[in-house]
């Protein structure tokens, strides 16, 4: 049985959309450094190899298995090919002929898609997969791109695959993918009078759309309603109950928040009530009062979930629609300052209908940059640049901005604040350093024309070799300038070309940089670049088949490869066994048999395979242990997170040796996962608007789950443990509601089908809170309540009240900025009352 202790140092956790999307480096964790064997070795038979330049990315293409014979398709040779594949199937595991599969390809945001320059991407046509349902999409990934897959057949609900990043040569099997039997789910949008609403469209969330549970693929459908308020959901929905929503500017939905498709008759035509929403407008003006385009501008929230926002049109007017059930007074911030600096503030609670804002800004200034190549003053035409307000800290700001083909190597570099600046700039030519940085300070007389200089690398060239002088192929070469820390071999190492590194308040503190970077080709060579300062450069190899090197320091001569010798590595690949558990929801993790961490490379495998395999390689030899965890899915209205929970299972120590790969076989078909068909009563009836979650004993949670109308639920797919029901209730339309949980906990075995009912009681708390002198309230100030680990938070009003509906459930503290930093409490709703007025005075803080 999985316990919540056990294993404590193999949980981790993740944000879903970045865990999916980011394709982040990973901060180290790892061991000491380790120095390789380095030596100096003839370069005769090898020319100087040109500067590294970016493959220009092939056209993808679609290849259908049942229509093109393996003859046809894209040679093995060709390493830049990355292929995306599986198999469409029924609910009995049968082929699915006549499904579309459409793949894409675009810009992530950010630098990665400044840096990468001018790409030229075709998507391939859509692909209508014949009788074997296979699809095989094989593309040469551009290294700023993001991926979707898509499939659809006719009545049937699609799947979808999302990728932050795909690499060469990567190779996706997604095995065989579900497609449920859908249906069409049909309505009209109306208001509380009963007239048609157009252009609404109307949102099913939580679809069980993404192929793999741990992808933050898309999981909405939608439909817009027409002039008559009709509405068609745009793809099949397969049975279940689904959360409803909308989506347009200056609507809220007052019913349903809930959508059940019979696994029968489908779905009953959908009455979706919206109600309009109050406003809040102005107009944003510079110090000259003309109009200001593109300002964005929001409500001040404290908590997380929609937000209540709008941007200034051509004439410099906005409008902010409420979100919230009950919008209250709220300030404006500025989000996004467009051309102008964000120097307003205003500590004024607007009224919502309020019509005569005027927010004014001051313009931002401009100033003329130059950059030339250093020692020969050659204009750098292909360049972009971070240009921030160092105060400030805006990432908005920080982020690379104009990118592209610059004439004579300049450009006009706007939206610069009066403040303490600091310009980088990032040639997009990889032989090219990034720049020092240059600060100067920005006032009303403008900023003189600045000019930059950035320095050429020289092209050089790592040898990677085993002991026995055999050529290391298709490892990673980089070249890494240190900083004034010691490099650690699994270091994390910034590329300034992709924005700044961070910051520190030391000013002699350096981040370790990337340089540059090859991949070893068959006689284990790799093309680098190499700056002409070499007293602070280290070289790193890693690689799938041998443990990471790290040569430190790296000396780079003029005639000669750089020979690194890489020890040989040995592999544990084996096969999890499973009972009806998904692969992909399970992970691995591995350590040293002592306890001690290895580098993350090496530490975390993906998860499983369809067929259950998986493989740690590259580890020195040495005895190793793997544990498993099982993801738990918390997936709210706004987002989700994956929750690692570490099976209690005893997997023997293994044995690692040099040149080998070491069989494992793990038998975790003990871990069966149960079912909870239940429902939820509040207060001894249904419960109303809600979802309903599962925490596993003090720790994960799995859900949300949407239940019908009469509270019924059904949760699958849980590990076997203590259980205790909750329920989010409130407005989490707008935010992510509030928490309550059921009295009792119950326990669920391996396999076990669970039907039962779970009662809880929702109270009310009204709230005051007094300075110290007992009568001063603590007026229009955060509150918040923590109890059993769940935190409900609020706004006082102006007498200092605020109302917790569901009141917090067994002891509870109060925490208040004003009221001091030491909670108030602990305190407990008498038993047996079912509201509760609370009044508290604290000693922390005096009245004015």
């Amino acid at each position: 049985m999985a316990t919540s202790g056990s294993r404590s140092r193999m949980v981790w956790l993740g944000v879903l959309t970045v865990l999916a999307a980011a394709g982040l480096f990973w901060l180290s964790q790892g061991e000491s450094a380790t120095v390789a064997d380095a030596t100096h070795a003839p370069r005769d038979a090898v020319p100087a190899p040109a500067p590294v330049v970016a493959a220009e990315p092939t056209p993808a293409t679609a290849i259908e298995r049942a229509e093109v014979p393996d003859a046809a398709l894209p040679a093995a040779s060709d390493a830049t090919l990355a292929h995306v594949k599986g198999r469409c199937v029924d609910e009995d595991g049968k082929a699915l002929a006549g499904c579309t599969a459409k793949f894409d390809g675009w810009g992530r945001a950010g630098n990665d898609v400044a840096m990468q320059g001018k790409v030229e991407w075709h998507d391939p046509e859509p692909v209508v997969i014949r009788d074997d349902g296979r699809f095989d999409f094989a593309f040469a990934p551009p290294s700023g791109f993001q991926f979707t897959l898509e499939l659809q057949a006719d009545a049937r609900g699609p799947r979808t695959g999302r990728w932050g990043r795909i690499e060469p040569a990567q190779l996706i099997d997604l095995g065989d993918i579900t497609l449920r039997r859908g249906f069409a789910v049909r309505g009209r949008v109306v208001d509380e009078q009963g007239a048609a609403v157009a252009r609404v469209g109307v949102n099913l969330r939580n679809l069980p759309l993404p192929i793999a549970q741990n992808m933050a693929a898309n999981d909405t459908r939608y439909g817009l309603s027409d002039a008559t308020g009709s509405f068609t959901i745009e793809v099949p929905i397969p049975a279940g109950t689904w959360s409803l929503d909308v989506d347009s500017r200056g609507q809220r939905l007052v019913s349903p928040d809930r959508v059940t498709v019979d696994p029968v008759r489908g779905a009953e035509p959908v009455l979706v009530v919206v109600r309009s929403q109050p406003s809040i407008e102005g107009i944003v003006v510079d110090e000259q009062s003309l109009a200001v385009e593109g300002v964005g501008i929001s409500v001040e929230v404290n908590r997380s979930g929609r937000m209540a926002s709008g941007r200034s049109k051509k004439d410099g007017t906005f409008m902010i629609f409420a979100v919230d059930a009950e919008p209250k007074p709220a300030k404006l911030q500025i989000d996004y300052p467009g051309p102008c600096e964000p120097s307003w503030h205003d500590d004024r609670l607007w009224e919502w209908g309020s019509k005569d804002v005027r927010i004014v800004l001051k313009r931002a200034l401009a100033f003329e940059l130059t950059v030339v190549e250093r020692g020969n003053g050659a204009p750098v035409t292909r360049y972009a640049v971070s240009c921030w307000s160092e105060p400030l800290l805006s990432s908005l700001q920080q982020d690379l901005r104009l990118s592209g083909e610059h004439e004579g190597g300049r450009v006009t570099v706007d939206r610069v604040w009066r403040s303490k600046t600091r310009l980088t700039v990032a040639p997009l030519d990889p032989a090219l350093l990034p720049s020092a940085s240059v600060d100067f300070e920005v006032t009303d007389d403008g900023v003189p024309p600045i000019r930059v200089e950035v320095e050429r690398m020289q092209p050089a060239v790592v040898r990677a070799t085993t002991p026995g002088n055999t050529p290391v192929v298709g490892s990673k070469v980089e070249v890494i300038a240190k900083s004034s820390q010691p490099l650690r071999i699994d270091e994390y190492v910034a590329d300034p070309r992709l924005g700044k590194p961070g910051s520190s308040s030391d000013p002699k503190f350096r981040f370790h940089e990337l340089r540059s970077s090859g991949i070893t080709d068959q006689e284990g060579r790799a093309s680098v670049l190499v700056p002409d300062d070499h007293s602070q450069l280290a070289v790193r190899v890693t690689g799938s088949g041998h443990p990471s090197v790290l040569v430190d320091p790296a000396l780079f001569p003029l005639t000669q490869d750089l020979v690194v010798v890489v020890p040989e590595g040995g592999a544990i690949v084996g096969t999890v066994k499973l009972q009806g558990i998904e692969p992909g929801r399970m992970s691995l993790q591995l350590e040293h048999g002592n306890g001690q961490q290895l580098p993350r490379r090496n530490r975390d495998a993906a998860v499983l395979g369809a067929d259950g395999r998986f493989a740690f390689r590259g580890l020195a030899p040495g005895s190793y242990r793997i544990a498993l965890a099982y993801s738990a899915t918390w997936q709210t209205e706004h987002g989700g997170i994956i929750g690692a929970v570490p099976l209690d299972l005893q997997v023997p120590e293994v044995a690692v040796e040099a040149g080998r790969d070491t069989e494992v076989t793990i038998d975790a078909t003990a871990f069966v996962l149960a079912t909870v068909r239940g429902r939820v009563l509040v207060n001894g009836g249904p419960p109303g608007s809600c979802r309903v979650f599962l925490q596993l004993g003090g720790g994960p949670r799995f859900g949300q789950y949407t239940p019908a109308a009469d509270g019924a639920f059904e949760a699958t797919g849980l590990l076997p443990g203590s259980y205790r029901a909750g329920l989010v209730v409130g407005d989490f339309q707008a935010g992510e509601g509030d928490q309550m949980l059921c009295d009792d906990t119950f326990v669920l075995a391996g396999g076990e089908q669970l039907a039962r009912d779970f009662a809880l009681v929702r109270r009310r708390l009204v709230l005051r809170l007094l300075l110290a002198d007992g009568k001063t309230p603590v007026a229009n100030e955060p509150c918040e309540c923590r109890s059993q680990g769940l935190n409900m938070r609020r706004t006082t009003d102006t007498d200092g009240r605020c109302v917790f509906d569901p009141a917090p459930a067994g002891a509870f503290q109060v925490y208040s900025q004003k009221a001091g930093d030491t909670p108030l409490g602990p305190f407990e709703i008498p038993a047996g009352k079912m509201e509760h007025e609370l009044t508290l005075t604290s000693p922390a803080v005096k009245a004015k």
